[in-house]
Order: C-alpha cells, then sequence, then structure tokens
C-alpha cells in the first residue's frame, strides 16, 4: 500500500492582501485563480507587477508580494487505507513560509518554521469527510503568510538572496501511519564501536507494537534484523553493527540506510506495518589540542559561504540533482565546507552532500541582538477578521528568543542523522545575552551530541569571548589588533594586512590567535570586482539585474562604458591573486582549523557585491581557471612562503616549500622541484628529495637559497614549486641594481609645483610632473587593495558610526603594451611591484568635459557608485607643451627600485618620438585640478 499520497501539481490560489480572508470563507478552498505547487507567487506571476520594486541595492524582484494568500484543492483518499486500524493522517509542506491549514473547513492548525517542513495531523478532520464509493474526499486550503514574522529570519527571507519569497517551494503531500507511530526519530552512529544509538518518541500505545531495526548498506546488503519491544514511549535501541562499517568523511562517503519497522497488534491479526527509512553515516568531527579531527585525520575546512542565492527561481531548491551540481562545482574548487549564512537548506542539499563528501555547516536563521527569556512576548497583531479562527498573535512563540530555540532544535532533529551535517552555529554576527546563547548550546547538545556546535559566526565581534560550550571559535580577530584574516572594511578598521603591508608571501595569524579550542577565520576575502554587464542576460528567471543595468546606466552617463570589460578584467585579476595570498596565509597558520570564503561566487545583495571568481550561476568568470585556483584551494597544496615579490639583479633570497597535507592520507617522499623562468625558458633549476613521510597536515618540505642571475633590464620571473604530483607558482619582478631613474631625463623638465611646470608648457618644453600635495576635490588617496565587500554598504556604515570612509577603488587598470611602459614589464592590473607607487599616490579625478578625451596609461577603477574617471599615470597637451603626469610622490620613491624602474620607463618615452599626446587639457585646468 502506498502510504504517500502526492499533491503536487495545480492547486485553486487567491491573494488577501487585505488579510480578510478568514472572514469571507476562503477556509473552502474555492478560489478563481490557479497556482501550481511546488512553486511561488513570483516565479508565477501570481501577483501585480512592482515597477517601483527597482532598487540598485540588489535583484529585483518584479512580482514580490508580501501578505496572505491561499491555496487549495479537493482531496480523494483511496478507500483502502481504512483498512488500517484506526489510521493517522499528517500533510507536509516541505518548503513554505508561515501556514495555517483548513481540512474539510476545520482548523488543522499553524506553524512558523523557516527551514524545517511544517506537518501537520489532519486526522480528525479527514475523518469527518464524506464518502463517495468508499473513499473520503474533503477540501484543503492552506493560508501562506510571509509577514509579521516575530524574527526576521536572516538570509531565509532577505531581499539580498533568496528573497522572501510565498509559496510552497517543496513537496507536498499527506502520508498515512497506523495509529501508534514514531516521531523525532534521531539516530547516532558510534565511530568507535559500529553501535548505533535509536531513539524516538512513541506516539499512540507503545505496549501494542513490535520494533524491527535493520542496516542496508550501500551496495544493496542488509545487515541482520533485531527485534525491540518498548518498555515505554521512548523508543532506545542499540543496533550493533559491529566492525563492518566504513566512517563517512569528505573523501569516502559512505552512507548507510536504517529501515525501522513498526507493527501493530490486531485482534483480527491483520497487520500493515509503517516503515521508516532514514539515511546515515558514521560521522563524528572531534576536537582535540586546537584541531578537528575526522577519526584520526585532521582537517582543513576550506568553506564557502552561501545564503541560498538562486537568480533563476528566487527560492532554493528542493530536488537533489541542483544541489549535486552545486557542491560538485564548488567541490572542483577545493571547497569541502557550506557555511549557510544565517540559513539552513532543505533536505535535498543534506541528502547531496551525504553522496559527495561535503560538510555542512546550516546557521540559525538569525542575525542581531539575543534576548533573554524573561522579555515580554514580542506582540503582533493581525487585521479585524470577524472570525473565531483569527489569528490573534501572528507567531506561535511567544518572543523572539523562544522561537530561535524552537527553530534550533527543530533543526537540529529534523536534519541532525544526516552524516555531512557537522557543524552548527547560532547565528551570524550576534550580540545580547550571554547566558541564553550559553543555555542554547547545552539544549542542542543534548540532543545531537554528534554535531560541532559554536555561539556563532563573529558574535561580539570586536570583544569575542569563547564560551566553555562552545567546539570551536568562528571570528575575526581576537582583540582590536590580533586579527585572523587579511582584509577589512575601513568601518572595522585597524584593516587587515592584504590591505595595509607591503606584499609578502610570509604572512601568519599565528600570534594573534589565543585559543584551546579550533579557530576558523570568517568571511575571509571579500575583494570587489567591478560587474561583467555582459552576463545580464543570463538573468532570465524570476530575479532581475536591475542593479546591474543602474552601475551600467551610470557608466555610460560618465563617458566610460566601452572601458567596462577593461575594468573587470583587470579589477578581477587582481582580485583572484588577493584571494591566493589570503587562503595561502591560512594555510600557513598553524593555529587555524580552516576558513569560510566570502565568496567563490558573487553576492548580487547588500549592495551588490561581485566578490566571486565564479558568478551567481557558480560559472567561471574567465578570470582565473580552475586549476589556477586549487593551486591554493585543495586537499594538498604545496606553497611557498617568501617575504616579497621584488628583488633586483643577483639578490639572494630564501624559500621556504611546505605542504599543507588535507587528503586523508599520509604522503610518502617525494622530489622537491623549484623552477625560475622568465617565460621563455628556465633559468634557475633546483631540486631536493624529501624522504620522510609527509602526515596530513602541515610540513615544512624543503628551504632553497636562491641568487638570482644578472639582469641588464626590469623583468618578470615566474617561480614555481612542485612536490607529490602537485604544483603552484608565484610571480616576481627582478630590477637591475643601483638602478638610476633619471637617466632618460634629458631636457624634460621634472617637477612638482605647479607654477613652474605652467611655464615651461607655455614655452613648449616637455614636462614631468607629479603631485605632492592633494587636492582634495580632484583626488582621493591612492590604496592598493581592491575594496571590501562594496562601495555603498560600507560607506554608508562609516558615515553612521562617524569613522573614516573608505577609499572604495579597485585597483590599476594599466595599458601594459604602451610605449610609456615599454622598460616596466607589467600586467593589465595591479601586482606587487606597484605597492610603492599606488601608496605615495593620488587618484586623480578626471571628471567633466575638458578632460573627457584623456583616457590614463594607468587608471585607477573606480566603483560603481562613482564612476569617476581616475588618473595615476596619463599624458596630454597644455598649450604648446607636453605634459605627463604621474599622481606618485616621486621624492619619496627614490629607494624603491620599481618606483625608479617606472620613472625610467616614463622619462625614456618622453624623450622618445612616441611621446606625442592627442588629448589637451588648458593651462586654467591644469592648475585647478593641482593648486589647494
Amino acid at each position: 500500500m502506498n502510504r504517500k499520497i502526492d499533491l503536487s501539481g495545480e492547486w485553486r490560489f487567491a491573494l488577501d492582501p487585505d488579510k480578510i480572508g478568514l472572514r469571507q470563507n476562503f477556509v473552502s478552498g474555492v478560489f478563481g485563480g490557479r497556482m501550481k505547487i511546488p512553486g511561488s507567487v513570483s516565479a508565477q506571476k501570481l501577483s501585480s507587477e512592482n515597477t517601483d520594486a527597482i532598487s540598485e541595492d540588489h535583484l529585483t524582484d518584479p512580482y514580490y508580494y508580501e501578505g496572505y494568500a491561499w491555496c487549495g484543492r479537493m482531496v480523494r483518499l483511496d478507500k483502502s487505507y481504512e483498512t488500517l486500524s484506526h489510521p493517522r493522517y499528517f500533510l507536509h509542506l516541505e518548503r513554505t513560509r508561515k501556514s495555517c491549514v483548513f481540512v474539510n473547513e476545520s482548523y488543522a492548525g499553524r506553524q512558523e518554521s523557516f527551514c524545517t517542513p511544517h506537518v501537520y495531523d489532519i486526522t480528525e478532520a479527514v475523518l469527518t469527510a464524506k464518502k463517495n464509493g468508499g473513499d473520503r474526499i474533503f477540501p484543503i486550503s492552506i493560508l501562506m503568510d510571509n509577514s509579521s514574522y516575530i524574527s526576521s529570519g536572516g538570509h531565509m527571507t532577505s531581499p539580498d538572496s533568496q528573497t522572501n519569497w510565498l509559496g510552497i517551494t517543496g513537496g507536498i503531500y499527506i502520508t498515512v501511519k497506523n495509529n501508534t507511530y514514531l516521531k523525532n526519530i534521531r539516530l547516532l552512529p558510534d565511530c568507535e564501536t559500529g553501535q548505533i544509538e535509536i531513539t524516538a518518541d512513541i506516539i499512540g500505545d507503545f505496549e501494542n507494537i513490535a520494533v524491527t531495526a535493520a542496516v542496508t548498506f550501500a551496495d544493496g546488503r542488509e545487515a541482520p534484523k533485531i527485534s525491540y519491544t518498548p518498555k515505554s514511549d521512548k523508543l532506545d535501541i542499540n543496533y550493533d553493527l559491529g566492525l563492518n562499517y566504513k566512517l563517512w568523511d569528505e573523501f569516502n562517503p559512505v552512507c548507510y540506510e536504517m529501515k525501522l519497522t513498526v507493527t501493530e497488534s490486531r485482534s483480527d491479526g491483520v497487520s500493515s506495518p509503517d516503515v521508516y527509512l532514514k539515511s546515515f553515516g558514521f560521522s563524528k568531527l572531534h576536537t582535540r589540542d586546537g584541531r578537528i579531527y575526522s577519526g584520526e585525520n585532521e582537517l582543513f575546512l576550506r568553506g564557502k559561504h552561501d545564503a541560498l542565492l538562486f537568480p533563476l527561481t528566487g527560492f532554493a531548491p528542493c530536488d537533489t540533482g541542483s544541489w549535486l551540481k552545486r557542491f560538485r562545482i564548488a567541490k572542483s574548487y577545493g571547497i569541502n565546507l557550506y557555511r549557510f549564512h544565517t540559513c539552513c537548506p532543505p533536505e535535498a542539499a543534506f541528502i547531496a552532500a551525504d553522496t559527495l563528501g561535503m560538510y555542512l555547516a546550516p546557521e540559525l536563521p538569525f542575525w542581531g541582538t539575543v534576548k533573554p527569556f524573561e522579555e515580554k512576548p514580542k506582540k503582533v497583531t493581525e487585521g479585524n477578521e470577524g472570525n473565531v479562527l483569527a489569528i490573534k498573535n501572528e507567531c506561535l512563540a511567544e518572543s523572539e528568543t523562544e522561537f530561535l530555540f524552537d527553530e534550533a532544535e527543530r533543526i537540529v532533529r529534523e536534519f541532525g542523522s544526516h552524516p555531512s551535517f557537522v557543524m552548527f552555529s547560532l547565528g551570524n554576527e550576534l550580540w545580547g545575552d550571554k547566558d541564553t546563547i550559553r543555555e542554547l548550546l547545552r539544549r542542542l547538545k543534548d540532543i545531537n551530541p554528534r554535531i560541532l556546535y559554536t555561539q556563532g559566526s563573529n558574535n561580539f565581534q570586536f570583544e569575542p569571548e569563547i564560551f566553555p560550550e562552545d567546539d570551536f571559535f568562528v571570528g575575526v580577530r581576537f582583540g582590536k589588533n590580533e586579527l585572523i584574516r587579511g582584509s577589512f572594511a575601513m568601518c572595522d578598521a585597524p584593516q587587515g594586512f592584504i590591505q595595509t603591508s607591503k606584499p609578502t608571501a610570509s604572512a601568519s595569524f599565528d600570534s594573534a590567535i589565543k585559543s584551546d579550542i579550533p579557530v576558523i577565520s570568517h568571511e575571509i576575502g571579500q575583494y570587489y570586482i567591478y560587474p561583467d554587464y555582459s552576463t545580464l542576460d543570463r538573468y532570465k528567471g524570476v530575479l532581475k539585474p536591475e542593479n546591474f543595468k543602474i552601475f551600467r546606466d551610470r557608466l555610460e552617463a560618465a563617458g566610460l562604458l566601452d572601458r567596462a570589460e577593461e575594468y573587470f578584467n583587470a579589477s578581477g585579476r587582481f582580485a583572484a591573486s588577493l584571494y591566493k595570498c589570503e587562503i595561502e596565509t591560512a594555510l600557513r597558520t598553524e593555529k587555524l582549523s580552516g576558513f569560510h570564503l566570502l565568496d567563490l561566487q558573487d553576492f548580487t545583495g547588500q549592495g551588490t557585491a561581485t566578490v566571486g571568481i565564479l558568478d551567481a550561476f557558480m560559472e567561471n568568470k574567465g578570470l582565473i581557471s580552475r586549476e589556477e585556483f586549487t593551486q591554493s584551494c585543495a586537499p594538498l597544496v604545496v606553497f611557498a612562503t617568501f617575504n616579497k615579490f621584488t628583488y633586483v639583479s643577483e639578490e639572494v633570497f630564501t624559500v621556504h616549500v611546505s605542504a599543507a597535507n588535507y587528503s586523508g592520507r599520509s604522503l610518502s617522499g617525494s622530489e622537491i622541484f623549484l623552477k625560475i623562468g622568465d617565460g621563455k625558458k628556465d633559468i634557475i633549476t633546483l631540486s631536493t628529495i624529501f624522504r620522510d613521510t609527509v602526515p596530513v597536515g602541515r610540513t615544512e618540505l624543503a628551504v632553497f637559497s636562491v641568487k638570482l642571475p644578472f639582469f641588464g633590464s626590469a623583468c618578470k620571473l615566474t617561480m614555481s614549486i612542485s612536490a607529490f604530483g602537485v604544483k603552484n607558482s608565484y610571480t616576481l619582478w627582478c630590477y637591475p641594481d643601483g638602478l638610476d631613474g633619471f637617466s632618460h631625463q634629458g631636457e624634460t623638465l621634472i617637477t612638482s609645483d605647479t607654477t613652474e611646470a605652467v611655464n615651461a608648457l607655455s614655452e613648449g618644453k616637455n614636462v614631468f610632473f607629479y603631485p605632492t600635495i592633494s587636492q582634495k576635490d580632484y583626488m582621493l588617496p591612492g590604496t592598493y587593495a581592491t575594496d571590501f565587500w562594496n562601495y555603498k554598504m560600507f560607506s554608508e556604515i562609516s558615515l553612521k558610526q562617524k569613522k573614516p570612509l573608505p577609499v572604495g577603488t579597485l585597483g590599476l587598470s594599466i595599458k601594459k603594451d604602451h610605449p610609456a611602459l615599454r622598460l616596466f614589464p607589467t600586467e593589465d592590473y595591479t601586482s606587487p611591484q606597484w605597492y610603492d607607487i599606488v601608496t605615495t599616490s593620488s587618484a586623480l579625478i578626471l571628471d567633466g568635459s575638458e578632460t573627457a578625451d584623456i583616457t590614463p596609461i594607468v587608471s585607477f577603477i573606480d566603483n560603481v557608485y562613482r564612476n569617476h574617471n581616475l588618473a595615476l599615470i596619463f599624458e596630454a597637451c597644455v598649450g604648446d607643451g607636453k605634459l605627463l603626469v604621474c599622481t606618485a610622490n616621486i621624492a619619496r620613491l627614490l629607494e624603491s627600485c620599481p618606483a625608479m624602474q617606472l620613472v625610467d620607463s616614463l622619462l625614456s618615452y618622453m624623450q622618445s618620438p612616441d611621446f606625442n599626446p592627442q588629448a589637451a587639457i588648458s593651462p586654467a585646468k591644469f592648475r585647478l585640478l593641482f593648486t589647494l
């Protein structure tokens, strides 16, 4: 007998914007509209199009609707169910918002979970339904509500991610069970003994049932059954699988299925047992000495942030195939953990993660201040429905805190048997009552001690505190200056070493970490990449890229639209290099157990944060290949430690080669190679044999002392290292020793004096001008790293907190083949050799008609909110003279080899016939730009 009646398909539908449906007898389920379930109101355009919904802060849902909506249909239940002994009927709504159910026009209850299925016992109403030929026929009406939540729901409801959709997006069905049934089934496998503790609540007459349990292996074999006779209304079985089992982890995702059969005793001897199937695995992460282990293997968690962003649907999929695809992509980029930011995925995600070996870390859908239980209940009242069934209080929980406790327990009970569910956080960046947070941790550990718990992600972020109940810590600092990631918003200053220090491959966070439990670095990266407007036609689903269109239109209005692709590529390739530095610093940090990357993919909300090397659809942007990215982010990484990226001819430097081996196994000895080449041939090749075994963890493999050869001119070098079949590479920049920088000055006037420059230009001379003071109306500070997250969000926070604004630029766009840079080899994006130059410079604003014809040789890339034409190096005619401007303060850079090489290249260009500026500015405009 099929005990599951699928109700998916077309339902009658009606909006109820005035919330009068109870008074208007909507409980009958008779409506004029139609809706397909699973689905949402927006996806099916069931509300009016809202032309005012456009926002520059996130993707736009043009059919967004907030309030009540109803769906209804007639249901026929086969008479064969009547042969069960006192059957019980349950309606399942897998993924919905607040719901209120009426069956046969009788009130069946209401539920409010964001994350777990809404399951209603509809037995009483079904048994009152009329019969037709023995079958029962009755209406079901469901009130769906996405308004007036007692708690905001984090990214479960945010317009920045999956939107506050309304509908039922997962399975909808009725199950039929015997009168006595199981609820809250929990499986706790013991990875040491092979025993599985099975617990459940027995609802009904426990004295009238027998239970059998059996385990099915992945190949279909079934282990011996055991029988159990309950002694109380609590099922408690210890199933011993013996030693015939395998551990589940990222490399061996071995799953099993537990089959529980519950048989009722009947006087007529006829029985139709209930069967419960639950997937599980022998998975248990544990901690020791500040590290995380699976079995005896130390783990390093390479986490990815996920906020359930699905632009085509506006909601998270509930089919396993979609999640398999998503996880496979992430895993191919070295990711082994998904941290769900203030959200929890549906069952299908856990099933997919179980199958592939992806660790999951759901999070309570909360982002804010935790209040103690003593606070008065939050009252949210309805309109006047005029019906005894009116919901006088929108929410079932009496307070937000009670709801959060209930929701956390629901998540852990519902999904806790999945082996992929290994970690749980109480929310994102929480504040508030610490005793309440600790109490919730204790409760969850009692429900499922297999899972590792933390108080939240980056709680009390400026003064973090580790609680005794924490299994691990997630944060960004241990004190004001004890930072454990490389980048920060200006409002959270001090900023990280990637933003404030000369580029290095030797950084570590070890000195900042003060913890006896494992530490995970929170939301690392957040390097903003200029949007790729060429992909806007991919948004063919529910959510529309109106924010990107606004940005594109602004760039066009600024006269810079033809540079959009250039900005995208230059900022993106630079950001990719910063991610490499960030990730390898985490690998280098002995006291760190992992990181949560923000992000591998773009985040199209919160002001629009295009921070990913993948786009919002999880497709590669073409900025860095999968192979390049996984040189630093993979189960096995060979990485180099050295102090700097710029060198002089014949300089000796030291390179430490190490392995971050989290491949799940020890490695036998290998030859370690180091090669340095100039793009045409290898000029240095060194190797050594590492004969010892490399255990799981971090191991130094070799130390090479390298003397560079003599170079008479500047050059770009590539250093590659390899061992154990993997490789990694780094770009170095080398310059002649003792470079003057001014050998090509000739008759060119070099000055920082505006009047001197204008006088020389009026005489038809060539002028190399470098400003030493900033004209605040026309210059922004030169800064090295690309902007954090996005300019709008954090500049607004800075203003609110009365803190310095972020600079907001996105690195350099460099015309590397321009003859002005002939003697200065460079990428077309920012690289470490530019650090000295950029950090002593200003970004000159060349907006307006008088400078519209100037395309800088080297530009700063501005963000999408300002769209300034920003110059570091540009040329122009001024009167009869020819001008080249470099906004770096040359007088402060005389000891910098890269800066002197740049000056030499620019002056050489000015002495050549190639120096022939096409754009012109007036002396008055020149004075205006550079005079205080």
